[in-house]
């Protein structure tokens, strides 16, 4: 799914319809994967106490916290909670990296590795784009391809 600003519609389209069809991509109608996507709030910190995030999070309106294995956190919230869930974090001394709003995948795909290398291209390329702001996928890619 791409997200775009523009103050001139042709030159965005024009750019994001060539993203496409340079690396093999398809270009749908607008709106046609939205079903494909949740839209919530995302908030990523670094933390040393799991239950302490969870439970800061959880009780102030998030839906579900991440622990990745780096360290790393991500809460989920309902879009309208987030400025509260990330107020929450910061009174109890956290810091998130990151707190936005984004579209989170319902489900996830494992494309094979040469199409993923593909789809990885096309993302990549979208995001360079003048007028794409966010570029969301349901790609779930191999960490050795993402770090190339």
């Amino acid at each position: 799914m791409v997200e775009t600003l523009t103050d001139n519609r042709n030159r965005t389209v024009a750019a994001v319809r060539q993203c496409f069809s340079k690396h093999k991509g398809k270009q749908a109608t607008a709106g046609s994967v939205a079903y494909l996507f949740e839209q919530k709030g995302q908030i990523r910190l670094l933390g040393e106490d799991p239950d302490s995030i969870m439970e800061i999070a959880l009780e102030s309106g998030a839906e579900d916290v991440i622990d990745y294995e780096d360290g790393t956190f991500e809460v989920l919230t309902d879009a309208g909670d987030l400025p509260a869930v990330r107020d929450a974090l910061v009174e109890q001394g956290m810091q998130p990296t990151e707190a936005s709003v984004a579209m989170i995948p319902a489900t996830s795909v494992e494309p094979e590795l040469a199409d993923a290398r593909q789809a990885i291209h096309l993302l990549e390329a979208l995001m360079e784009a003048e007028d794409v702001e966010n570029v969301f996928s349901n790609g779930s890619f191999p960490d050795t391809l993402l770090n190339d």
